[in-house]
């Protein structure tokens, strides 16, 4: 064989092998990126969801305490408490709302409801004792309302 048929035999699979490594490279940064944007996404969702545990566990606390009649626990304690994990829900899905559009729904719902709660607190630092029970019958209707809210959201 001739020069130029060496030439023309390995040029072409030079050439062909330094565009499949180009193009190799070239995907795996696509999918490099694509996997970063994944776990950045992953984290966040979890972090909300980690809230809305949160918030659970201070619903069954309050129904607990509310069921028991057990004075040990501030009840007023409890309600924040779980007031503050909707609003953290309320603020990563404001933060984050690509990432959490499909909850997007459920959070403005919990936000309607928290807004309702803190109406009630406020209420009832202001009426007589007659007032307050019905307040914290309302209070109560109103936190179960906001957990169901949750309930729906995690399970779906």
């Amino acid at each position: 064989m001739e020069t130029k048929d060496w030439i023309l035999l390995l040029v072409p699979i030079l050439a062909n092998g330094t565009i499949f490594a180009v193009v190799g490279r070239i995907l795996d940064r696509k999918y490099n990126n694509i996997q970063k944007k994944d776990t950045r996404s992953q984290i966040i969702i979890d972090e909300f969801l980690n809230e809305t545990a949160k918030a659970k566990r201070y619903y069954i606390e309050f129904k607990l305490t509310v069921t028991n009649e057990d004075n040990s626990r501030n009840i007023q304690e409890l309600v924040t408490g779980f007031m503050n994990h909707l609003q953290e829900m309320y603020i990563e899905c404001e933060t984050n709302p690509v990432v959490l559009e499909d909850y997007r729904e459920y959070v403005d719902n919990l936000f309607k409801c928290y807004q309702g709660l803190r109406a009630l607190i406020l209420n009832s630092s202001k009426g007589s004792q007659e007032q307050n029970n019905a307040i914290y019958h309302s209070l109560d209707e109103e936190i179960t309302r906001c957990f169901s809210l949750i309930e729906k959201m995690t399970c779906s």
